[in-house]
């Protein structure tokens, strides 16, 4: 199953742009054009990450992702704002806000390729991992432990 990344951006270009970059490298894309329409494809196609831009109509970055976070099924969903290098001021509130990750635009595409494979590891990956055993000091065996 792929995975799924919604993008949010007012800008057509941007939004489309991203969508077609993420769809070619295997992930499913939902696109949106502003707050009330993220809401509505976040709770529709349930994201396993979700991008937004930190200006969208109907709502700031900051707002939508202390608004996301309030749904449990979003608690722990990636959350990347992005914005030009002029709104780099605004990182910290992000953060504080429950974002993950902030990117200034334009893109580069290695970075935020490396940062979605830090918050969505692939199932390759995940299915290459051998399960590690602790020791269970009461019972003095090994157990599993992930």
């Amino acid at each position: 199953m792929n995975q799924r990344i919604l993008v949010a951006d007012n800008d057509e270009v941007v939004r489309n742009g991203l969508g077609v970059l993420l769809s070619t490298a295997g992930y499913a894309t939902f696109l949106a054009v502003d707050g009330v329409s993220l809401i509505e494809q976040a709770r529709k196609h349930q994201p396993h990450l979700i991008m937004l831009n930190l200006c969208l109509p109907a709502g700031t970055a900051i707002e939508l992702v202390q608004t996301l976070r309030r749904f449990p099924e979003f608690t722990r969903t990636p959350i990347f704002v992005f914005a030009g290098r002029e709104h780099r001021t605004s990182a910290n509130q992000v953060f504080v806000a429950g974002g993950n990750a902030f990117l200034p635009t334009p893109f580069n595409r290695q970075i935020l390729f490396s940062l979605i494979a830090k918050f969505l590891p692939s199932e390759k990956i995940l299915s290459s991992i051998t399960p590690v055993l602790a020791v269970d000091p009461r019972q003095k065996q090994p157990v599993p432990f992930s």
